[in-house]
């Protein structure tokens, strides 16, 4: 659907713009990659193949708020993202209550 919106819109992300954004080091830090956009989600060698159906990654806020205008849709707000996260009992982690590491 992303790929869509970009097609018919020539749309250039906020990773596209400046020329990088994050992605998970081996670390398990997140890190700066040159290179790394919707396309190139790891940076400039990789690429979306079999990944075609997942979610889109290297999205900012204003990328996301733009696609949803575009497809007439809208972000959550807070309130309702929370819910969503939460559940409907209070709990502090989708999961339930306890952490998990």
């Amino acid at each position: 659907m992303f790929q869509k919106f970009v097609e018919a819109t020539n749309y250039k992300t906020d990773a596209e713009t400046t020329g990088s954004g994050m992605a998970n080091a081996s670390s398990g830090e997140f890190v700066i990659v040159k290179g790394a956009n919707w396309q190139h989600p790891q940076g400039r060698s990789s690429n979306l193949n079999g990944l075609e159906n997942h979610p889109v990654v290297q999205m900012s806020w204003n990328d996301a708020k733009t696609y949803c205008e575009w497809a007439g849709r809208r972000l959550p707000t807070e309130a309702e993202w929370e819910k969503a996260a939460r559940g409907t009992d209070a709990r502090m982690y989708p999961w339930g209550n306890e952490a998990q590491l």
